[in-house]
């Protein structure tokens, strides 16, 4: 048996050389900050180059007198094994990318180069709202969710403390191998609203693939409080949850999302049951709303548009649902949204097959009480809703296949 021993530095690289580890595995990430950095297998290699000690070529039958080195964490795509590869890298080891994967086995074929990656274009987010505390950021973290978030808002029976708050961005820091804040740098201007969300959309699926961000949600508070905390918390993102407007999504520090707020579905008219498994009649209304959502999405301020359920002036957190015809008109218009409202495991498959949105947002529904989420929950919510993404990308495929196909024989 030959034990793989684990460096980091130079100096740790030395000594297990001239200890006679033959096994050896450099990890990239620095774990008393957490900071990644790839090249550090390429610097720490070059000690063993130094002392002549040779390293083994994938391609190559082991001898003794070389040694088997293996590139430890921060490896997410097939570019990442590929440079591993061309210097000579004989292993990776791969962990948080194929936990966080939908689909763990189609993630080990991209990581060899055997499939490609799913396209940006056809990736969409999971959003886990009302974190109260470490644990359950790490359970959502760790579930696959994309945003993570947490409630400023007076009022909220799921408000933090900037305390609490800071250490829950901690803890996702550290799970996603950083120590500050996500810089995510925005499109250029547009006059086309649905350019600069899509634009958007994809950027933020970058961002979080790999690591979950800390979105802070607010609600008609002072500018300067939300820019306050938002450097003294960390924060990634900033969700405006009030009557703000668009306007001011540009002013937060951070990009920032922009909550527009659909009124309940109306019994008799509108039932919760119907809207959620996706009736087949729209509501006399949803035109009209969707055109309002769409008259508040103007370009250039806001990172993203998220749809809530608003009930006698309540706006967020009533556990209901409103219209998704609304939803998913104002996406057949061109610009992404995320729904909230009402969602949870039993019903999020069908809301994404039905409204096409970009992503999904839940609270209450995969709660044990206020503020405490239910691991169990998180986790159905997380498998329900990638499969509904990977159903849902399979029906936009077939359909386009069969509208190139009825072209062609129209042709």
């Amino acid at each position: 048996m030959e034990p793989l021993v684990e460096v980091h530095t130079d100096e740790e690289m030395t000594i297990a050389l001239e200890a006679g580890a033959r096994v050896v595995g450099v990890n990239n990430r620095n774990l008393h900050t957490f900071e990644m950095d790839l090249e550090t297998t390429e610097r720490v290699a070059l000690v063993a180059a130094a002392m002549g000690v040779p390293w083994q070529n994938p391609t190559e039958s082991w001898t003794r007198d070389r040694i088997v080195l293996s590139a430890l964490s921060g490896i997410t795509g097939p570019e990442d094994v590929k440079r591993f590869e061309t210097m000579g890298v004989s292993m990776v080891l791969v962990g948080e990318t194929l936990m966080r994967a939908e689909d763990p086995a189609k993630a080990i074929r991209t990581l060899l180069g055997e499939e490609d990656p799913t396209p940006v274009s056809e990736q969409r987010l999971v959003k886990v709202c009302g974190v109260t505390n470490v644990e359950d950021a790490s359970t959502i973290a760790t579930a696959g969710a994309n945003l993570i978030g947490v409630i400023f808002a007076e009022g909220s029976p799921r408000r933090v403390t900037e305390k609490r708050a800071r250490d829950i961005v901690k803890t996702v820091q550290a799970f996603g191998e950083r120590n500050s804040p996500k810089h995510i740098e925005p499109p250029p201007q547009t006059d086309s609203s649905a350019e600069w969300f899509q634009a958007w959309s994809r950027k933020l699926v970058e961002a979080s693939h790999r690591t979950p961000l800390v979105v802070g949600v607010f609600q008609n508070q002072p500018m300067e409080e939300i820019r306050r905390i938002v450097a003294e918390t960390g924060l990634d993102l900033v969700q405006l949850h009030g009557d703000e407007g668009m306007e001011a999504c540009a002013e937060c520090g951070v990009p920032a999302l922009r909550v527009v707020h659909v009124p309940a579905a109306a019994p008799g008219e509108e039932r919760v049951e119907s809207v959620l498994v996706g009736g087949e009649r729209a509501s006399p209304s949803a035109k009209s709303r969707a055109e309002e959502v769409l008259a508040q999405a103007p370009p250039n301020f806001a990172a993203g548009v998220l749809l809530d359920t608003s009930v006698k002036g309540v706006k967020g957190g009533t556990g209901l649902p409103f219209d998704h015809e609304v939803a998913k008109l104002v996406g057949e218009a061109g610009v992404p949204v995320i729904v909230a409202g009402g969602l949870d495991p039993d019903n999020v498959e069908v809301c994404v097959i039905f409204t096409e949105s970009f992503g999904v947002d839940v609270s209450s529904g995969v709660e044990e009480a206020k503020g405490v989420k239910n691991p169990g929950e998180v986790k159905r919510f997380m498998e329900q809703a990638r499969l509904a993404h990977k159903d849902l990308t399979a029906k936009l495929k077939q359909e386009e296949e069969e509208e190139e196909e009825e072209q062609g024989e129209r042709i």
